[in-house]
């Protein structure tokens, strides 16, 4: 009996699993806009399997609850970050875009649809409950990731799957451009109809998307390097170079597709990215010629498609009209209302309405400005300097468990694995300093799931899982 209870809890617990793979495989198609009906689907299913696998827990099934304990911190500044969105919804604070709006006698020029005449800090308090819930769905997926990822060979799968979630939309964007074929409706594009998207309206965004799905198969590649650590050469097998070779043949389809989408800061984003995450383990590295041979065949491929393929996008470099464009102008109005409200910020989600209402005959274009083209500005904007700090805070402490990693751990796979998270995550928030990636659900859900395999990496490594073996 009891030998049929764990069997039902195991299986159960597999099931949870594979629908944790198909939600990740899933979140890369969904580009609407939340709450649109297809996103309800996904978080009844991301909260199901969260609900069912804490039940699997209180059964004694196997979940990862030694990561989820000692990513305490890093889940702390998630949860005060919800907070703060939650306060934005309750606390009767005035702000300054308010104010602007309001007559000498106190009432309203206009009263909005959604103002329902109870003053609260947030400007579209539907609009911040609207990203609260949003947030809540994620926060729950890193939960669901964390506990369910219990196993060495389970983060070889979720790595697996992440890898050909990217091939697959790499080799779409790059079969649609060449075939002339736009998988999104065209009226919705704002130019630069020739670049390589596959199903992202924005190709700035696709190739953000991309560089996040590089995290699936760096580590495979790195990992040889690593191995060094744990044998007294780098003679390695032909078939260990044969294997770098497919892998490398990978991340090369990712890299094309990238380069075909134009994206300056997307290009320059991994660049840099890469040179942090080479930095940060460069300690780590004893060169040998199995890593020569590993960066060189990479850096190789780099430079093959950029000769070949790169000239759209270089010729981008050089356009007079600058490369940071009409950011400038958005940058500068923004900041300007930022020290309008500079403490508390004017809700979340809210930065379109208060945008438009102040942005007069400046030098842009006459479409709605919905985000700041720079997430820590937008964050500034929408929930003030608390609320940057915050995510700030939050970003530190998973750089720290990156570092920490990076510096203590000799386990191969562990160090490829965060070295390649510590990568595509500088990547990202680079790319972030011009861009608005990260406002994009779907994008952001992979940003924040990168994040949660950090937290992840600590309780499998060989050592850890000895230690929990024994106790």
């Amino acid at each position: 009996m009891t030998m049929a209870k764990f069997n039902l809890v195991d299986s159960i617990n597999t099931i949870c699993w594979f629908g944790l793979l198909i939600i990740v495989v899933l979140l890369s198609f969904h580009h609407e806009l939340f709450p649109h009906r297809n996103w309800w689907w996904l978080y009844t299913s991301i909260f199901g399997f969260l609900a069912i696998s804490c039940l699997l827990g209180a059964v004694g099934g196997k979940l990862n609850f030694v990561a989820l304990k000692s990513a305490k911190w890093t889940l702390l500044m998630l949860a005060l970050s919800l907070l703060w969105v939650f306060a934005s919804l309750v606390l009767p604070i005035e702000n300054a875009a308010l104010q602007a709006i309001r007559l000498a006698d106190g009432k309203l020029i206009d009263t909005p649809n959604w103002f329902h005449g109870v003053q609260v800090w947030s400007f579209v308090p539907h609009k911040s409950l609207i990203l609260l819930l949003s947030d809540l769905g994620i926060v729950a997926f890193m939960l669901l990731t964390i506990l369910l990822i219990s196993s060495r060979k389970r983060l070889l799968q979720f790595l697996i799957v992440i890898a050909c979630i990217g091939c697959f939309h790499a080799i779409a964007g790059i079969w649609a451009k060449y075939a002339d074929v736009l998988l999104v409706n065209k009226t919705q594009l704002d130019g630069h109809y020739s670049a390589a998207r596959a199903w992202f309206i924005n190709r700035n965004h696709f190739a953000a998307f991309l560089s996040l799905a590089t995290v699936g198969i760096l580590p495979f590649i790195f990992k040889h390097c690593f191995l060094d650590l744990q044998q007294a050469n780098g003679i390695r097998k032909i078939q260990f170079d044969l294997k770098i070779i497919f892998q490398t043949l990978c991340l090369s389809l990712i890299l094309i597709a990238l380069m075909l989408s134009e994206s300056r800061a997307g290009f320059l984003a991994i660049f840099f990215g890469g040179l942090i995450g080479i930095i940060s383990a460069i300690g780590k590295l004893q060169l040998t010629k199995h890593i020569v041979f590993v960066v060189a065949l990479v850096f190789i491929s780099i430079l093959f498609i950029l000769i070949t393929l790169g000239d759209p996008l270089l010729s981008r470099f050089n356009l007079t009209s600058g490369i940071l464009g009409e950011r400038i102008v958005q940058w500068r109005l923004s900041w300007q209302l930022i020290e309008e409200q500079f403490l508390f910020g004017y809700g979340a989600n809210s930065y379109a309405d208060v945008f438009q209402l102040f942005r007069g005959n400046e030098g842009l274009r006459e479409v709605v400005y919905n985000q700041a083209h720079n997430d820590f500005l937008h964050i500034w904007f929408e929930q003030g300097l608390i609320g940057l700090l915050i995510y700030i805070l939050f970003l530190l402490t998973v750089l720290k468990r990156a570092l920490t990693l990076l510096k203590n751990s000799s386990d191969a796979l562990i160090l490829a694995t965060t070295f390649a998270c510590l990568l595509t995550i500088s990547a990202s928030l680079i790319h972030s300093i011009v861009g608005f990636h990260l406002q994009i659900l779907n994008i952001r859900f992979f940003f924040f799931t990168t994040i949660a395999i950090i937290l992840v990496l600590p309780s499998l490594s060989k050592h850890s899982l000895q230690n929990q073996i024994h106790s």
